[in-house]
Parts: structure tokens; sequence; C-alpha cells
């Protein structure tokens, strides 16, 4: 139990190392998606889990009133959202888990006959980076709040174990406690035993001259 302890120690205190050196960014990027390969923005869920990040996404995407659907990737059709503008626009989105470091998010925003990048389109790209930075913190604290869970549950076992522990010391050390006081009382009782013994002695030696008295006394009848 106790390596098992240190090791666990050892990999979460190279996981916090770790991840201090990171940071969320947004990116934008190039992407395949069922329509081919188009600009995307992309950002990294740090330690995500893909399952729990894909859901998340089809989440948020409902929460633009867009209709979701899921098949190479997750498409959401006819998002709306404020900073965006008031006309609709679709998303695709594919998910890439990268080894020791989160899973990656690339989503393409289709505004109508173009897809939103940085330079043609500057200030919808700015609320759509600022969407997709939001997300990705998030997430990712959101993972951290599950791993802290977990690591507070391990605490609590931790703590009561330890709490058992001090308690059967202090059971062991009232056994001794009690033992000590058994052997002390024994140790009396010996002498106490000798001492009785010495005197049931002596009786017994006088209960022996009066019946070898006694028998002289028989004798002598005639």
């Amino acid at each position: 139990m106790k390596k098992t302890f240190l090791l666990l120690a050892c990999l979460l205190f190279l996981a916090v190392s770790g991840f201090a050196q990171k940071k969320i960014e947004v990116k934008q990027a190039t992407a395949n998606f069922s329509t081919g390969k188009q600009v995307a923005l992309s950002v990294i869920v740090l330690e995500g889990n893909l399952k729990d990040v894909e859901k998340a996404w089809k989440k948020e995407m409902k929460g633009l009133k867009a209709k979701v659907s899921s098949k190479k990737e997750i498409f959401a059709d006819d998002a709306t959202m404020k900073s965006m503008g008031d006309n609709s626009f679709d998303v695709y989105a594919v998910f890439e888990e990268v080894e020791n470091v989160g899973v990656k998010v690339f989503a393409a925003f289709d505004l109508g006959g173009a897809y939103l990048s940085k330079s043609t389109h500057p200030d919808r790209f700015k609320a759509a980076e600022k969407f997709m930075y939001e997300f990705g913190v998030e997430q990712t604290k959101e993972k951290i709040g599950k791993d802290i869970k977990g690591a507070e549950k391990e605490l609590s076992s931790r703590e009561k174990e330890l709490k058992d522990l001090k308690k059967e010391k202090s059971n062991l050390e009232k056994t001794i406690e009690d033992a000590q006081k058994a052997i002390e009382q024994a140790k009396k009782d010996l002498v106490d035993n000798a001492n009785n013994q010495d005197k049931k002695g002596q009786e017994i030696q006088a209960a022996e001259a009066v019946v070898e008295d006694l028998e002289k006394k028989q004798k002598a009848v005639r």
C-alpha cells in the first residue's frame, strides 16, 4: 500500500509540473471534414477525455440552438451566436487525442458560402476564437475538477486508514498495559501463593501431629 501511494504521488507531481508548462490557446488551422479540407479553429482541452469532450461539445452546440448530428464528425446545423451576428451558421467539428496532452478540437465555421477565417472575417473570427477559448478553459477546469474529487476521495481514504491505524495503536497499547498489569498482579499472586503454601504446610504438620497423638491415645486404651 505504501508503494502504491508513493507511485500515485509521483505521477501526480509529474502531471501537475507538466501541466503548469501549458496554457489554453486557440489557433487557426486546417482539418479534414466531410466537406473536405477546411480552415478551422483549434483548441486543446488539456488532459481531456475524448468521449467527455465530444459530449460537452454537443451540449455547447445545442446551446447555440443548432440541430446536432454526428457521423464522421459532429455537425451543428443553423447555430446562432449573438457575438457572431444575426445570421446562422454551420459548425463542423472533429476531435483528436494528443498523447500525454489532451483532446484537440478542430471546428470549421461555415458562414454560408465561405468558411470563417481570421483574414476575411476578423470580427466574427474574434467571437469564434473567444467561444473556442472559453470551451477549452471550461472543459479543462471540469477535467481538473473531476481529478480533484478523485484526489479528495483518495485523501479521505488515506485519512481514514490513518485514523484506523491510530485506533489500532491505542488498542494495542491498552492490551500491553492490561497485560503488564496482569503480569504484575500474577507476580503478587505468586508471592501470596508461596506464603499460603508455607502456612498450609504448617497447618498440615499441626494436623498430622494431632492425628498422631490421637492414634497414640487410641492405642493406649486397653
